[in-house]
């Protein structure tokens, strides 16, 4: 029995934590547990078992991982490869047994080896999980205990873990992932989908003017770039489009922004952002990427920007605005103004135009420039009981608003109300979530 580190040496040297999963004698069996993988570690170890001598008699490999952490689902990025994994292991030396299995429900968090060959059987158990970050000497630091000789007893235990595992309602071959699950848990439902953030392109473009606050209303009607009910501020988006069609750039945003918000019909209102099932995303996707023809506008707003010209009439603009301060009996300096502006203008065009005024505009800039939208994967709040209860609640507050609303544009809302159901609690949703019948929730969210 050895204690070993990667980092720290506890008198035991090696070149690669995955060398402790060979032994002598052929190998018979190899069940590992870890909570969070990727496909090009569980390759690599299937690579290096493959090139072992297997019992011939009948070898067995499995993999238990996190059904919502490793982008395995249908939709998302490794389910392909995962699948193409599988296939791999089944057709190989270790059979129709062996392959990835994907475990459900609550949140797994488990890392278990355990080995057996023809000669010995050896449990490793620690901190590593089957990433290249948790096998590489050079990354994560880890702990593990590795047994040569286990007691009998930790064999047994360790041996009914796996069973137990593999029986559960919760698990599946990754590649029957598609089967609606009758135990499908919160974090399996919302760990399968993404974030949308509104980016608005106008806190961004925004010039703080920094009028006193009783100037704003005496002042507003001096030009229609000011507003004094809105945020002490003039977008330089819409100046740069000023001489070219008199402001009518704001107007097409407007309209933009209105039609544009017709993505989240198909979304969950929660404190994160909105969120959308996988299956949905495409469509969200789609309707988002038909507004990146306002990306032309945009950018050519922005190169005017860096113009003298647009610089002048800026001045300009601060000298009328000052006059008008002053003949208020207000102190505003256009001086400090320019100043201020010609810092923001370049620090903005170094941010959108990274290469150069002539060069592309920065390209993750540019999608949320152009759909004002900022899309993320949904991160693992459900580790921490607090966030997760937190989480919950926003998501059941978007419910009941909408179910006591009598018209909503909201599809997810509108499943409900065809279906005549009221969510009184989370209990409620959960069940809804886990019914898996011809007209249940999620084969008609599926179908939208």
């Amino acid at each position: 029995m050895r204690l070993i580190s990667k980092k720290i040496r506890l008198g035991h040297e090696y070149d690669d934590i995955l060398s402790l999963l060979h032994g002598s004698g052929k190998i018979q069996k190899v069940l590992i547990a870890s909570a969070y993988a990727d496909v090009q570690t569980i390759r690599e170890i299937y690579t290096q078992l493959s090139r072992a001598e297997c019992d011939k008699r009948g070898s067995r490999f499995v993999v238990f991982i996190d059904r919502a952490a490793s982008q395995a689902l249908p939709g998302q990025k490794y389910c392909s490869s995962y699948k193409r994994l599988n296939t791999n292991i089944r057709n190989s030396i270790f059979g129709d047994k062996s392959g990835i299995q994907l475990v459900g429900g609550k949140l797994f968090h488990s890392k278990l080896v355990y080995i057996k060959t023809t000669t010995e059987e050896r449990v490793l158990i620690g901190s590593m999980n089957m990433t290249q970050k948790g096998t590489d000497k050079y990354e994560n630091e880890e702990l593990v205990l590795y047994m040569e000789k286990p007691p009998r007893k930790v064999v047994n235990d360790t041996l009914d873990y796996f069973s137990a595992l593999e029986d559960s309602d919760n698990t599946c071959w990754v590649n029957e992932s598609d089967a609606p699950s009758k135990q499908l848990s919160f974090r399996d439902f919302f760990m399968d989908g993404s974030l949308y953030v509104r980016f608005t392109a106008a806190n961004l473009f925004s010039f703080p003017l920094n009028i006193p606050d009783n100037m704003r209303e005496a002042i507003a009607r001096l030009h229609y770039l000011l507003d004094a009910e809105a945020k002490n501020s003039i977008s330089m988006l819409r100046f740069c489009q000023e001489e070219k069609d008199n402001g009518q750039y704001a107007e097409e945003s407007n309209t933009d922004t209105r039609n544009a918000m017709r993505w989240t019909d198909y979304c969950i209102e929660t404190l994160h952002g909105y969120w959308a099932p996988s299956f949905l995303c495409k469509k969200i996707d789609g309707m988002l990427g038909a507004k990146n023809n306002k990306l032309i506008r945009t950018t050519q707003a922005l190169r005017r920007l860096a113009t003298p010209e647009v610089a002048a009439s800026v001045f300009d603009f601060f000298d009328v605005l000052s006059d008008s301060i002053a003949r208020q009996n207000g102190r505003w300096s256009a001086a400090d103004a320019k100043k201020r502006w010609i810092q923001w203008r370049d620090r903005l065009l170094r941010r959108v135009f990274p290469n150069g005024p002539d060069a592309e505009i920065d390209e993750t800039l540019a999608l949320r420039l152009s759909v004002g939208v900022q899309k993320s994967a949904f991160f693992d709040i459900f580790t921490d009981s607090d966030h997760t209860d937190e989480f919950i609640d926003t998501v059941m507050e978007f419910f009941y608003y909408h179910q006591e609303r009598k018209g909503t544009r909201n599809k997810i809302i509108n499943i409900l109300k065809r279906m005549d159901v009221s969510l009184e609690d989370s209990d409620d949703l959960l069940r809804l979530l886990q019914d898996s019948g011809k007209d249940s929730f999620m084969r008609q969210l599926k179908a939208l």
